[in-house]
């Protein structure tokens, strides 16, 4: 079968899946804590651009506990424009790196009135500044305050021993010493390290950013750590190092579809080739918004859809 009739049946089949991809955004908007990442997309033969201009794919994650979703989303910018239009209408959290785009978006969308967004930053990232740092230098200090970020991803496993309720007050109890130290000891350190090195960006960064890494402990649903849209991200990542760049926007919107699709499906531990054989089985005669409904990943069982 050739290359091109191959490619352009993944692409219909992803065109089918397009009633799904939609309802997983919906799914993803109805939840209270929305994690967002964006990576780079290289498209051949968009309208007007170059064939070397880079594309972006925006990914959402979020949706109810343990039934959470992924929508992977084309575009050839990275403006606070797509991260706006995704979220203007939500009510909840986002939880983004530091990039300028979501801190836009944020304020433009308080600015018209929805004040129920709130936003974090992720100690994942602030954690990858100190390490790149200790990792060349081994700096004591650089070492004592990855430490205290540690103390602070080890409380998350509190929350396998209490209610939400009750985790989010022993986790503010314990942690509130932690991040007292961490202050004192980044304050002390500031107008000793020159701004411009390694370490002095870190800290920087750490003491800029201080208000949204510690919001986390308002709300029991919130993690320090952003690592789980970066985990969806990762195996797009790894694949396009294999499969470099999309020919068309008609074909890279058909990936994001079908990224969206298997990341979504693997949240829910459903084989990917199972889902697949099962839905498209499916898909043809779905009449109703119900129907497609219950073809999400969330909605399903590995039982359900054994073949």
């Amino acid at each position: 079968i050739p290359r091109a009739t191959l490619s352009t049946l993944a692409i219909r089949s992803a065109e089918a899946c397009e009633p799904l991809y939609e309802l997983l955004k919906a799914s993803i908007l109805s939840g209270s804590v929305i994690n967002a990442d964006e990576t780079r997309v290289q498209v051949l033969k968009e309208p007007g651009r170059k064939a070397q201009n880079k594309s972006w794919m925006w990914v959402f994650l979020g949706g109810a506990v343990k039934k959470k979703s992924v929508v992977f989303q084309y575009e050839t910018g990275r403006s606070h424009a797509i991260a706006y239009d995704f979220l203007k209408g939500y009510t909840g959290w986002l939880q983004s790196d530091d990039y300028e785009a979501y801190h836009t978006a944020i304020k433009k969308i308080r600015a018209e009135g929805n004040t129920s967004i709130g936003h974090i930053l992720c100690w994942a990232h602030v954690r990858r500044r100190f390490y790149k740092y200790w990792e060349m230098s081994k700096s004591p200090e650089a070492k004592q305050i990855l430490d205290y970020i540690h103390d602070l991803f080890e409380l998350e496993k509190l929350r396998e021993n209490y209610s939400n309720k009750e985790f989010l007050k022993q986790r503010k109890n314990k942690a509130g010493p932690i991040l007292n130290s961490l202050w004192n000891l980044l304050t002390d350190l500031s107008p000793q390290v020159p701004p411009g090195l390694a370490f002095g960006e870190a800290i920087s960064y750490t003491l800029d950013n201080w208000p949204l890494l510690e919001k986390y402990l308002e709300d029991a649903h919130l993690s320090p750590s952003n690592n789980a849209v970066e985990n969806a991200i990762r195996p797009f990542v790894i694949g396009r190092k294999n499969w470099l760049f999309s020919a068309t926007p008609r074909g890279a919107r058909s990936s994001a579809i079908l990224y969206s699709l298997v990341e979504s499906a693997k949240l829910q531990n459903l084989s990917v080739y199972d889902y697949f054989y099962y839905i498209l089985r499916k898909i043809p005669y779905c009449e109703s918004q119900v129907d497609y409904e219950a073809l999400l990943p969330q909605h399903l069982t590995a039982e359900m859809i054994k073949p």
